[in-house]
């Protein structure tokens, strides 16, 4: 049961925290919006809060008001608020190097743009 506990505990974690760094990563270097830059100065609140703080933070948040307390899903959730930040800033490194060329040459060949829509 622990080790099944701590398998699930890790794929869950790992492909969340992916997933969430490169749409984070994506907004911040390839998206002109505004709030790019807001979102670039939140990624690193974990990092201003001490391990055991956040853990405690999430614990006391879902304490009664949500179904994964007591259960391992509220260490996921820790892991990903925790990591979020390492995650984010190495994705940002690598989409800095794939120049926006690359995504023109993209489009005029058919592909659908970046932004989820449509080709014209």
């Amino acid at each position: 049961m622990a080790v099944r506990n701590s398998i699930t505990v890790a794929v869950v974690a790992a492909t969340v925290l992916v997933f969430l760094s490169t749409v984070i990563s994506w907004l911040i270097v390839r998206n002109n919006i505004q709030s790019s830059g807001r979102i670039g100065r939140c990624q690193f609140l974990p990092m201003a809060l001490p391990h055991i703080m956040l853990d405690c933070i999430d614990v006391c948040v879902s304490h009664g008001q949500s179904r994964i307390y007591g259960t391992i899903w509220i260490i996921v959730v820790a892991y990903v608020t925790t990591y979020l930040t390492y995650g984010t800033r190495l994705l940002n490194s690598t989409m800095f190097q794939i120049h926006k060329e690359l995504e023109e040459v993209a489009q005029v060949s058919g592909a659908s743009s970046p932004g989820f829509s449509e080709p014209s």
